[in-house]
């Protein structure tokens, strides 16, 4: 079938099916439909404008169907950065993000493949990287289906933060600490245009929330100087909507907490929860990783190898000295012992398999009888929750230096942050507040007796 024969189909099936949909709210024949209703409807129409003439549904209704579209969609992401928009521009940029949607969705399935839309230039390298081992992070605990989507919505945002600001490394301006307000604002602004571009608030939400997840993970990372995201859903003013990837709730790491019987279970708890780590690192963390006692700022932290993917060479312990102790206590009179906190019953196997200790936290899981979302949490449901209080705790932080501010004659909190609190200052100011946060929810000290 050629495009002529193409288009002809469409208009006979296609755009009579629109006007009968209650669902589908555009005028069939001045719009395209919406990406997934179309590919729910006909994937194989999809498809095939995407492997053999490689057009989005957008860009071959603009071309075959109502050709003068194209102006407008074009106008309305060019425009996507301010203004009053009437209802047309607005419908140009969704297309335009929908088209952009579109032209990822049969990208390959893993970072080492995978095309951002990244020009191969010295100044997109890092960005890529950075982005690569994010993914790579989430995908060594989620299954593709669930990184997949991550990862579209990461290079959506990345496509378009670069079609407004026209950069192609979104990394070196995060350590320009005087370039910081205007970084803040490009990222703004990118985020604004995804936020009318999305059908539904829950939508565009889900969206800002995976940027804001990859910003705050380089940040907690030390990759980059500040968070250009730290405050961004409540500058954008979303409603309290349900989280889309919802981490462990206090309680709930409080219940799961309560129900471990042994210093192993607590172990396994704390280091998913309070510290963040992969359930692939704890279960093969070892005593010559750990600095109980060290000489510079007295945190002890855990320390790891260059090949950790998307994370720092060291993580803070701030939260179970004493259930790491304890742990070492009952582990070092084996014989013969590599070390391992959480070593194997097995003959020449060091330490337990990632998915032996995902099977103990769901019997905890079970014990505790806790849900999230009406489904039992997996260990990553855990290293979210650590992102999540830290990143609450960093906002408290800011919160609570902005009132100071105000009493001191400066209303702007990141003014504050940058010419009256050095980095190092405010880091410690997160620790102590992330620290009092876990001792909350362990509720036992933290100092070994």
């Amino acid at each position: 079938m050629d495009r002529p024969a193409l288009a002809a189909w469409y208009r006979d099936t296609v755009q009579p099916a629109m006007a009968a949909d209650p669902a589908v709210e555009r005028d069939p024949e001045t719009e395209p439909p919406k990406y997934r209703w179309i590919n729910g409807k006909h994937p194989g129409f999809v498809k095939r404008l995407q492997r053999e003439w490689g057009l989005s549904v957008g860009e071959f209704h603009a071309t075959h169907i109502h050709p003068r579209r194209s102006e407008r969609t074009d106008e309305g992401l060019n425009n996507g950065s301010g203004g009053d928009e009437s209802r047309t521009t607005g419908n140009s940029e969704r297309d335009s993000v929908e088209r952009l949607v579109a032209e990822f969705e049969d990208a390959g399935t893993t970072a080492s493949d995978y095309d951002w839309g990244l020009p191969e230039t010295a100044a997109a390298a890092e960005t890529r990287t950075r982005l690569d081992r994010f993914i790579d992070d989430l995908g060594a605990d989620d299954a593709a289906t669930t990184v997949r989507p991550i990862r579209s919505r990461l290079k959506l945002y990345v496509r378009l933060y670069r079609e407004l600001h026209d950069r192609d490394d979104l990394i070196s301006p995060l350590r320009d600490r005087d370039g910081r307000a205007a970084e803040i604002d490009r990222v703004l602004d990118t985020c604004r245009l995804l936020r009318r571009a999305m059908g539904t608030e829950r939508s565009a939400k889900k969206y800002v929330k995976d940027v804001r997840w990859w910003y705050t993970a380089m940040y907690e990372n030390e990759y980059i100087d500040y968070n250009p995201t730290s405050r961004i859903l409540k500058r954008l003013d979303f409603e309290d909507l349900d989280p889309d990837n919802p981490p462990l709730a206090p309680d709930d790491v409080r219940a799961l907490y309560h129900v471990a019987d042994t210093t192993e279970e607590r172990l396994l708890v704390i280091g998913l929860s309070g510290w963040g780590l992969r359930p692939s690192e704890l279960a093969a963390l070892s005593t010559d990783q750990l600095v109980l006692d060290p000489t510079d700022d007295g945190v002890p932290y855990i320390e790891f190898d260059e090949e950790r993917k998307n994370g720092p060479g060291t993580v803070s312990m701030l939260y179970g000295e004493v259930v790491v102790e304890t742990r070492i206590a009952e582990v070092a009179d084996q014989t013969p012992w590599s070390g391992h906190l959480f070593p194997s019953d097995v003959d020449g196997v060091d330490h337990i398999h990632v998915d032996t200790l995902r099977r103990r936290f769901a019997d905890l899981v079970e014990r505790a009888d806790i849900e999230v979302n009406g489904v039992p949490p997996t260990p990553k449901y855990g290293r979210r929750f650590w992102y999540t209080a830290y990143t609450d705790a960093s906002a408290a932080i800011a919160e609570r230096v902005g009132i100071v501010g105000e009493e001191q004659g400066s209303a702007d909190v990141d003014v504050i942050l940058d010419n009256y609190l050095s980095e190092a200052k405010r880091r410690e100011y997160v620790r102590e507040e992330m620290r009092e946060r876990l001792s909350g929810v362990f509720g036992e000290s933290n100092t070994p007796t």
